[in-house]
C-alpha cells in the first residue's frame, strides 16, 4: 500500500540526505545503530501508520464524533 501522505523515497530522502541520520552513530547513546536500524523502526512506524492508525482515521473521517444533548456521540 502506497503512502497517502508522503512518498516513502521522499522520507528516506530527508532522513538520510538532509537530516543525514546516521550522524547520530558518532553519540554513545547510538553508537550501536546503523542505517539498517534507522530503516526498520521507520519501517516499523510506516506498518503501524497504515495498519492500524490511517484506517481507524478513515472511519473517523467517514462518521465523526458528534455532541448531541450533552454527550459525545
Amino acid at each position: 500500500m502506497a503512502n497517502p501522505v508522503l512518498d516513502d523515497r521522499e522520507i528516506r530522502f530527508l532522513l538520510h540526505d538532509v537530516i543525514e541520520v546516521e550522524q547520530l552513530t558518532t553519540l554513545d547513546h547510538f553508537a550501536g545503530h546503523a542505517r539498517d536500524t534507522f530503516e526498520a523502526v521507520v519501517d516499523a512506524a510506516r506498518r503501524v501508520a497504515r495498519n492500524v492508525l490511517f484506517p481507524g482515521y478513515r472511519a473517523l473521517d467517514e462518521h465523526p464524533p458528534r455532541f448531541e444533548d450533552g454527550r459525545i456521540l
